[in-house]
């Protein structure tokens, strides 16, 4: 029971680290040229209160903000490269980037100023065709090297049943036939 409860724990751990965010490390997030990318934070719902702000680049430009649970989205700033391309979730906060550019490439801070102040930071890469075709090169490998099991699985399995099947055969006697 002990070792069941320390299993449990430890998945439960894995998957914190994996979907929540610490608010004092920066998460990276990588995504192939075209997709859409949302930046989750592990919030539940916004406080009426919060001032969110998500701001991206090198001088951290404010892109979106939430205020009373209204969203208004900054689409103008870097010459319009994310015109029609943000969404927020008045929920959560959670940021979507949507038909993602090598231009996107950078540090988006969601800053939350309420009762107390947090930020989340996320480094965004994105990558564009030519690793892609590194991925499809992987993937490729990956497929042949599971089909060659499958198919060494397979004659393990034929031959098992036809050496039973001799030795069945083998270990009557010719008054049996």
């Amino acid at each position: 029971m002990r070792l069941v409860f320390v299993f449990l724990s430890s998945c439960f751990c894995c998957i914190v680290g994996v979907f929540g965010v610490d608010p004092d490390e920066v998460k990276s997030v990588s995504v192939m040229e075209g997709d859409s990318v949302t930046l989750h934070t592990n919030l539940t719902h916004i406080q009426t209160d919060d001032l969110i702000l998500w701001k991206f680049g090198p001088h951290m430009t404010v892109i979106a903000k939430i205020t009373n649970y209204k969203t208004s989205i900054n689409a103008d700033v870097h010459d319009g490269m994310f015109r029609d391309r943000l969404q927020v979730d008045d929920q959560t906060g959670s940021l979507t980037i949507t038909n993602i550019s090598a231009a996107d490439t950078g540090l988006y801070q969601m800053i939350i100023s309420g009762k107390q102040k947090t930020s989340y930071t996320f480094n965004v890469t994105v990558y564009t065709g030519y690793v892609c075709w590194c991925y499809g090169l992987e993937a490729l490998i990956r497929l042949v090297a599971s089909a060659v099991v499958g198919v060494a699985t397979v004659a393990v399995l034929v031959y098992d049943i036809g050496s039973r099947r001799d030795e069945q055969h083998g270990s009557q006697t010719p008054s049996d036939h």
